[in-house]
């Protein structure tokens, strides 16, 4: 409850859309408007975010799920000293500075659970219950795909099912779902390459590749969330046909980065891009998820298309997997893998691969 001497009391960031990274600098000022003395020892502000789960579950009774986790907490005293512990009536302002550590989580709210993060500011007053203000702010997670060192690698995933029932089995159906790299950021493309093999006496269809996002809310228990955020539909594939499909999905939504950039222990989120379809009539589908990284900061070329990584990224990736270091010109780091005995074997060309038919869409 405010104070009838105060008549204005609020927070203004100098951000106006009061939205930062961690490592930035959190700036404002606070302001105060007095009709008459107020009896006040201080001012304090503190910066705070924490991520909070809760759900409700029926069994013989109702069960709440929660849990809690703290990641700011951060103090600045504005105005300690008042003289008398008398402010007197009128216009103050106290202006702020914190810095935010350097690895957050991004803000997020989900079905479950949220990642918030707000300044709340507190007017210490004797013998009364403290006036206090809160305004959120947002953190955006922060996600340099070049220090990921799975980011640039080529994955693909195969799932081979058996169309029909025991006693009238009408074949199998081959799928398999290639990327040429694993990490993309938001407002980027993501080019795949679809093989389906269809060995069987019915038409295969509703052909379709899917960008999922995948939360995990982790209590007492766990509770898992997908929503699919963009989608490519395909046509059907004829029985005893051999199909590729050379496609794009377009223009990634905005979204927060795989891991919330900064981690997060009870709220895990991830992407996926997973290829679907099914049989005409009764039928068991395909499913051929391939699990991506959505970051913020891209992949780095070099003029002959190379990835460029910074000298961090370059240290870490040497540690995990054996990579040679090597400046170029511009002073960046080029990463080189150290030779394989036994290298994989390369994904298939863009350009059709095979002699079946290739479609663009």
């Amino acid at each position: 409850m405010t104070s009838r001497e105060i008549s204005f009391f609020d927070v203004s960031f100098k951000d106006a859309t009061a939205t930062y990274k961690a490592g930035d600098v959190v700036a404002g000022n606070v302001t105060l408007v007095l009709t008459a003395d107020l009896k006040m020892k201080g001012v304090k502000m503190f910066l705070q975010g924490v991520s909070r789960i809760n759900w409700d579950e029926k069994r013989s009774s109702q069960v709440n799920h929660k849990n809690m986790e703290v990641y700011l907490d951060e103090a600045a005293i504005l105005c300690s000293r008042v003289q008398d512990s008398l402010m007197r009536k009128g216009r103050h302002e106290w202006p702020f500075n914190i810095r935010l550590p350097s690895y957050l989580p991004a803000t997020f709210e989900g079905q479950y659970g949220k990642v918030s993060y707000w300044a709340k500011v507190c007017i210490d007053q004797p013998w009364k219950k403290d006036t206090e203000l809160t305004k959120p702010f947002t953190v955006l997670g922060s996600l340099d795909l070049n220090t990921e060192a799975d980011s640039k690698t080529p994955v693909e995933s195969t799932q081979e099912v058996e169309i029909g029932a025991l006693c009238c089995r009408s074949g199998v159906v081959t799928a398999q779902l290639s990327l040429q790299k694993r990490g993309f950021v938001s407002g980027g493309n993501i080019p795949f390459f679809v093989r389906l093999t269809n060995k069987t006496t019915q038409m295969f269809r509703d052909v379709q590749v899917s960008l999922i996002q995948h939360v995990t809310y982790r209590a007492d228990r766990v509770k898992k969330t997908s929503t699919v955020l963009k989608g490519k539909t395909w046509r059907d594939i004829n029985p005893g046909e051999k199909a590729l499909w050379d496609g794009e999905l377009t223009n990634i939504p905005n979204v927060v980065p795989s891991r919330l950039g900064g981690g997060c222990k009870n709220i895990e989120v991830k992407y996926l891009i997973q290829l679907t379809g099914h049989p005409k009539g009764m039928g068991k589908g395909i499913e051929v998820p391939v699990e991506l990284i959505i970051g913020t900061v891209p992949i780095r070329k070099t003029e002959a298309g190379e990835p460029v990584l910074t000298v961090k990224a370059a240290k870490n990736l040497k540690l995990q997997e054996g990579l040679t270091v090597e400046m170029t010109n511009r002073g960046q780091v080029r990463a080189s893998p150290s030779p394989s005995p036994n290298p994989s074997p390369a994904l298939p060309r863009r350009s059709n691969p095979s002699p079946a038919v290739t479609h663009r869409f």
